[in-house]
């Protein structure tokens, strides 16, 4: 067993999860929930709050912009699929969880625009319309005329742009904190148990079945009745390799930091001078950040990648994106990349020349980038009892309530359609 005792046994849980970001709370949501089930659950979180803080420690749940959009995803591909029944999830368990109103999430049905610059970016916005209305989305092309009535703030290098109606989001941050206390709801008071500040350690692992015995972090020992759920965002891959050495190099090559930068201006940008007045109606982005979703164009780099975002929240606060580069897992902000996102957002809202990054506040987290472009989300072949949930990239909030189901019916040894176990399965 590769284990070593090091503290008092801590009584045990049916399903220990790893990671309280997005993706373990939806995890903890959906099994606890399921009221035949009965289960007990421990969730080990590194940082001393969830949602963790959104610089420094590198957590990506409450760094985003929380666009739980349909317009720039391809719809013949699995990650379409699995967003579609998350987002209807969402609305479910928004309607009818009364732990859990639209409020608690800043839930919002603002729409979309896809943006172009170019009469050959106008002519995929074209395509990507007849894409969408194919499969019943409502989105509309709009004239450059239409699309300044839309949102005035936008300036001239703006040619063309693909409004979609149905498109939403949320405060991730506010989210988490919700589905924490959804999850307090359900478990009745005694079902479940979170340990913040607690750091995996190492895992007490069956020489014969693989099976995962006990969890230690650095203050307890957890012994699973059940299951182990790694959901630990960018660092699952380092944990999975842990509890799998023989496919260790496997594993931290799947999942990988990948750090993302977002901007906040406050409420109508106001504090920054008369000059700088940006409101935005709708969620905004530019056509080439449909690449960071298009099947196989996945890849790893050293790179800095910038394509421009815009959303405002419920407060009133301009949110900025959005960046993408392999650093490890440095989640300190980059003022030069801070500055990179204002002189992009600059080309789309004019009014935001001139500022500085100093003016800004900012949001820095550690995408769990996967190496195929879709997240791992099922059993650890040779591992009994051990699963993962991970590498969901920028899109935790828009995959989590679907993945939480999935890996809920695999705990359970319930059915799991063959489109999702098929498409997701892990290494």
């Amino acid at each position: 067993m590769r284990f070593a005792l090091l503290h008092t046994t801590w009584a045990p849980a049916d399903v220990v999860i790893v990671g309280g970001g997005i993706i373990g709370l939806c995890a903890a949501y959906s099994l606890l929930k399921h009221n035949s089930s009965e289960l007990s659950v421990a969730l080990v979180e590194s940082n001393k709050t969830i949602p963790a803080p959104a610089v420094g420690n590198g957590s990506a749940t409450g760094a985003g912009q929380g666009y739980l959009w349909m317009a720039h995803r391809n719809p013949d591909s699995p990650a379409w699929r699995l967003a579609k029944w998350s987002k209807a999830l969402w609305q479910e368990l928004l309607r009818d969880d009364k732990y859990l109103p639209e409020d608690s999430v800043e839930w919002q049905r603002s729409g979309s625009i896809l943006l172009a610059t170019s009469l050959a970016e106008a002519e995929q916005l074209h395509q990507r319309e007849a894409m969408l209305r194919a499969v019943n989305v409502d989105a509309t092309m709009l004239s450059t005329e239409e699309l300044r009535t839309e949102e005035p703030a936008l300036g001239s290098a703006v040619c063309a742009g693909l409004l979609t109606h149905s498109d939403v989001q949320l405060n991730g941050r506010m989210a988490a904190a919700a589905l924490l206390n959804a999850c307090r709801s359900h478990s009745n008071g005694s079902k479940l148990t979170v340990l913040l500040e607690h750091r995996v350690a190492s895992f007490g692992v069956c020489q014969d079945t693989g099976r995962v015995l006990a969890v230690q972090t650095d203050k307890r020992r957890i012994i699973p009745g059940k299951a182990v759920i790694l959901a630990a965002g960018a660092w699952t891959g380092m944990l999975a390799a842990k509890v799998a050495p023989k496919s260790s190099a496997a594993w931290l090559a799947s999942i990988q930091p990948r750090r993302g930068h977002l901007l906040e201006l406050g409420p109508g940008c106001t504090e920054l001078g008369p000059g700088c007045t940006a409101p935005i109606n709708h969620g905004l982005m530019e056509i080439g950040y449909a690449q960071h979703y298009a099947s196989g164009t996945a890849k790893s780099g050293n790179d800095l990648d910038i394509t421009f975002t815009a959303t405002t929240s419920t407060s009133g606060s301009l949110l900025l994106g959005s960046s993408r580069e392999f650093c490890g897992f440095q989640g300190q902000p980059s003022r030069a990349v801070m500055q990179a996102i204002l002189d992009r957002a600059a080309m789309f809202l004019p009014a935001l020349e001139g500022v500085d990054a100093s003016d800004a506040h900012v949001r820095v987290g550690l995408r769990p980038f996967s190496s195929r472009g879709l997240p791992y989300i099922g059993q650890v072949p040779g591992s009994d009892g051990l699963f993962v949930a991970a590498g969901h990239e920028g899109s935790g909030l828009t995959y989590g309530p679907a993945s939480g189901e999935i890996i809920k019916n695999l705990v359970l040894g319930g059915e799991v359609e063959q489109e999702f176990s098929g498409a997701f399965g892990v290494p």
